[in-house]
Order: C-alpha cells, then sequence, then structure tokens
C-alpha cells in the first residue's frame, strides 16, 4: 500500500513537470500552497488561542468566557477552510494524474471550469472582505476607545470587578493612571471619551496599545493583500483564457454568479457591521448609565441607587 501511495506521488509529479501546461501547474501549486497555509494557520491559531486561555483560566480572570466566545468561531472557520482546502488539493492532484494535454489536447476538466469561475468572480469577494476588514479594524478602535472610558467609570463605582477584572491584566498600572489620560468622566463625558482615542493611540506597555497595533497590523495587510490578489487572480485568469483561445466558462453563467456573490458578500458586511454598531451602543449605553451612578453618588454614604 505504502508503495503504491509513492508511485503515485511520483507519476503526479512526473506528469506536473513534463505535459501539463503552465496554467495548469499554476493552479495545481495554488491548491497545494492554499492546502498547506490553512493547515497551518489552524494550528498555530489553535494552539495560541488555548495558550491564551489557558492562561487567562489559570489567573482566574474573567475574561476568559468572554474570549472564547471570539476565538472559537474564528478556529471553526479556519479548521473548516483547511479540511475543504486539503479535499480540494487531493481532487486536484487526482486529476492532474489523469487529464491528457499531450498532442495538442487542450481539455477543459471540471477543476479548470472551477478554478477559472473563482478567478473571473473573486474580486468581488476581495472587495467586499477587504472593506469588511477595515470596517472591522476602524470599529475595533471604536470600541477599545469606550472601553477604556467604561473601566474608568466602573472603578469608581464596582470596586470589585475591577478587582475580577484585574487592572494588571488589562495593562494598566493603575486607576488614577487611566484618570490622568481620561480626564474627569463624571463631569466632561464627551472630552474624556475624545481623550480615549488618543489613550488607546498612546505608545506604552498596555493591552489597549497592543491590541491597536494589532489592528494597524490587519489593515495595512488587508491593504497589501487587496491589491495583490485582484492583480495576481486577473493575471492567472488571462493565462487561462491565452492558452485555450475559447470562453472556458460562458459569460451568462460568469455574470449569473457575479450577482450571487454581490448579494451574499453585501449581506455578510452589512450584518457584521451592524452587530459592531450595536456593541459599540451597548458599551455606550453602559457608560452613560454608570456614568450617571458615579454623578448620584453620596461621598458619606456611597452610591445611590438610581431612580427607575
Amino acid at each position: 500500500m505504502e508503495n503504491q501511495n509513492v508511485l503515485s506521488e511520483q507519476l503526479i509529479k512526473d506528469v506536473t513537470q513534463t505535459e501539463l501546461p503552465d496554467f495548469y501547474k499554476t493552479e495545481l501549486n495554488s491548491a497545494n500552497i492554499r492546502s498547506k497555509v490553512f493547515t497551518i494557520l489552524t494550528g498555530v491559531y489553535g494552539a495560541l488561542a488555548l495558550t491564551l486561555v489557558l492562561s487567562l483560566v489559570c489567573t482566574q480572570s474573567a475574561l476568559y468566557s468572554w474570549l472564547l466566545v471570539i476565538l472559537l468561531p474564528v478556529f471553526v472557520i479556519l479548521l473548516s477552510l483547511s479540511i475543504i482546502s486539503r479535499n480540494q488539493n487531493k481532487i486536484f492532484k487526482e486529476e492532474a494524474a489523469k487529464i491528457d494535454f499531450s498532442n495538442g489536447n487542450k481539455p477543459i476538466s471540471i477543476n479548470i471550469q472551477k478554478s477559472y469561475k473563482k478567478l473571473k468572480t473573486s474580486y468581488i469577494n476581495v472587495n467586499w472582505m477587504c472593506c469588511l476588514v477595515y470596517a472591522v479594524c476602524i470599529l475595533g478602535y471604536v470600541v477599545l476607545s469606550l472601553l477604556s472610558v467604561l473601566i474608568v467609570i466602573i472603578g469608581h463605582t464596582n470596586e470589585e470587578f475591577i478587582k475580577e477584572l484585574g487592572i494588571d491584566a488589562m495593562g494598566i498600572q493603575s486607576l488614577e493612571d487611566m484618570e490622568k489620560y481620561l480626564g474627569d468622566v463624571a463631569g466632561d463625558l464627551g472630552g474624556s471619551v475624545l481623550r480615549g482615542f488618543r489613550y488607546v493611540a498612546t505608545p506604552g506597555m498596555n493591552n489597549f496599545f497592543i491590541a491597536f497595533l494589532l489592528l494597524i497590523f490587519c489593515f495595512l495587510l488587508a491593504l497589501f493583500l487587496h491589491f495583490w490578489l485582484i492583480t495576481k487572480n486577473s493575471t492567472r485568469a488571462a493565462n487561462m483564457e491565452a492558452y485555450y483561445n475559447a470562453p472556458i466558462v460562458p459569460e451568462a453563467e460568469i455574470n449569473a454568479i457575479k450577482k450571487r456573490i454581490f448579494i451574499r458578500d453585501i449581506i455578510i458586511f452589512c450584518l457584521v457591521t451592524l452587530i459592531f454598531g450595536m456593541i459599540i451602543w451597548g458599551i455606550y449605553r453602559q457608560i452613560i448609565y454608570r456614568r450617571n451612578l458615579l454623578t448620584t453618588a453620596v461621598p458619606t454614604s456611597g452610591i445611590v441607587p438610581p431612580v427607575i
């Protein structure tokens, strides 16, 4: 059995190196690289996420349950993409061992058609997904800024929460240190929120600034991938068309696929931005509510419950 696998791999390698046209070799290599990249990403992400969650559990931080809600869906998505890409790579390799391009034959296989459809319509996915990353990075910055203000307010009205959360775990030296940047939250909420934007972007070894740097990195990476993928995919599609010198897939079918992809992507974009908008609205409502608690607190007897 092992010898058969070795012979099969060698056959695929020989065919790839000799008979296959350049565009097919490119698509075969792309499928192989995509499979390896998603597998590595899934493993690395899973290991880092597990380490982070275990470290928060060991320190008894209240953040780990919220972190799971964010990390787990991303891991499931990466794992699914890894399984799908590995399966596609396997099918492509099996086809490469059988397809015949010799003696002037120019067969159009199912895999070639699938690759062509993806390349001709990929710019829609790339545009919408990269725009989604841009929006998430910007909205994520807003969320971090509002959270910095909320933590200061909660620190005044609920010291037990601060102990559970752990000021040190958030990379903040003290509540007074944050107040120095944010000002008087009770007296000037608008100014504090604006200063919260500057605080998050202030260089320093705190988790707010580290998260801000990660958002900047994601933004720039998406910007690079945006232009690179559009250029690369357009070139690959053009190479296919040049080899066959004829339409690989009817234009009407390509247009129908583009329409479905556009509708799907705009729905995803709107849903994600709506979710982030609701998160921002919820945090700001909490800021207003807890600020009212803070401003109605009596110094000699503690906090007066709000009148409902």
